[in-house]
């Protein structure tokens, strides 16, 4: 999620569920865009998934994997720039 103040990354945990249990819960991640040094884009080879890659201050460097199919990906990046 991008905002006018920060990115908001959101990973959902990969717990296998068991029977009736139910896993609701994601981690998030708030980086304020003014923190945000250089962010890329670097497509794996099988071509399923794109790796971003974010540099903050101090050498920090973050990344996050996002599926090909996502349709709100080139807006994001169009975003960006």
């Amino acid at each position: 999620v991008l905002t006018d103040q920060e990115l908001i990354l959101i990973k959902e945990e990969n717990k296998t569920r068991t029977g009736k249990d139910k896993f609701y819960g994601a981690v998030f991640t708030y980086i304020p865009r003014c923190k945000i040094n250089d962010i890329t884009f670097v497509p794996d080879p099988e071509g399923s998934l794109w790796t971003m890659e974010i540099t903050l201050p101090d050498d920090v460097h973050l990344t996050a994997e996002i599926s090909t199919t996502n349709e709100e990906l080139a807006r994001f990046q169009n975003c960006l720039n």
